[in-house]
């Protein structure tokens, strides 16, 4: 017997401002900009990227960042793609400690 399945999801812009459920307990305080806002896969010999630069911005006050992982929108709600260990901020963005200074903008 053979068993198949098939499973397709639907990526989505999400309305401006519409943040992950489990994000809704925390104030903002820190902005994320992806550009380009639309991404579109690159084929590079047989293999696909989806080519961007993030930039995070805190416009508050330093704050220290105790968590950290992308989410994707689809399929009409947010969906945690990936956790990454708080070293790979620091990495990743050029952060200290995992703290960002206010108005500096990491990317």
């Amino acid at each position: 017997m053979t068993l198949s399945s098939w499973c397709q999801s639907t990526y989505e812009i999400p309305l401006e401002y519409h943040i992950p459920e489990t994000l809704k307990q925390y104030r903002v305080a820190i902005e994320v900009i992806n550009f380009p806002k639309e991404n579109h896969p690159i084929k590079i010999k047989d293999t696909y990227y989806w080519k961007h630069a993030t930039t995070i911005l805190c416009t508050e006050s330093e704050i220290t960042i105790s968590e950290y992982g992308a989410y994707l929108f689809y399929n009409g709600k947010w969906n945690l793609r990936k956790s990454y260990p708080l070293k790979e901020l620091d990495k990743n963005f050029d952060t200290k400690n995992q703290i960002m200074l206010q108005g500096q903008p990491y990317v």
